[in-house]
């Protein structure tokens, strides 16, 4: 059987692919890898998301998302197609929010005129271990699945009200750590360049 999966020297780009969702291709992640060697490659995720809503007259709501994921992939044999493999990857998430009215201003989060803590910006590390696969369906394109588990902290971001005739209130952030699976719900399709 001809081999067509990445070996030494090649670089891989991929993006999220749902097929039988809303949106078929979603650009909410897009990886790159580069193969030091036939089984070996080291990888980066990146994704920059910006979003500024006007949900009534005179409201502002704006947020912005950066995500960095580099790691590394070790290739076992699998066949001229399949190159199933494992793997670690870090997370490095910044996401940043705020809401402007007609006589005030929150720094760090939306709010939906009760609950203040709609959307909360917040700093995220993690560390996981991956295990996945590409199927080379044809020369130089592939579709893969992966999962993982590993620990994530997130620490929200110290939210600052200010408002017109009153007193700034500021709310301090807290801590979130999670241990567990986590998966990539999407099909992963990406080509060799």
């Amino acid at each position: 059987e001809e081999k067509r999966k990445a070996e030494d020297g090649n670089f891989t780009l991929e993006v999220n692919f749902t097929p039988f969702g809303p949106s078929p291709i979603a650009m909410n992640l897009i990886k790159a890898r580069y193969f030091v060697s036939d089984n070996i490659a080291v990888r980066a995720g990146f994704n920059l998301g910006i979003e500024s809503k006007k949900p009534s007259s005179g409201m502002t709501q704006s947020s912005t998302l950066f995500s960095f994921k580099p790691g590394i992939e070790i290739h076992r044999s699998g066949t001229g197609r399949l190159s199933p493999y494992i793997g670690a990857e870090l997370n490095f998430t910044n996401k940043g929010v705020s809401e402007e009215g007609k006589d005030y201003s929150i720094k760090g989060a939306w709010s939906d005129g009760v609950d203040l803590y709609k959307n909360v910006g917040s700093f995220t590390f993690g560390l996981n271990g991956l295990a996945g696969a590409d199927y080379y369906f044809a020369k130089k394109v592939f579709l893969g699945v992966e999962l993982g588990y590993g620990l994530q902290l997130e620490n929200t971001k110290d939210i600052q009200v200010t408002q017109t005739g009153v007193a700034a209130e500021k709310i301090k952030g807290g801590s979130i750590f999670n241990l567990g699976a986590n998966f990539n719900s999407a099909l992963r399709l990406g080509f060799i360049f």
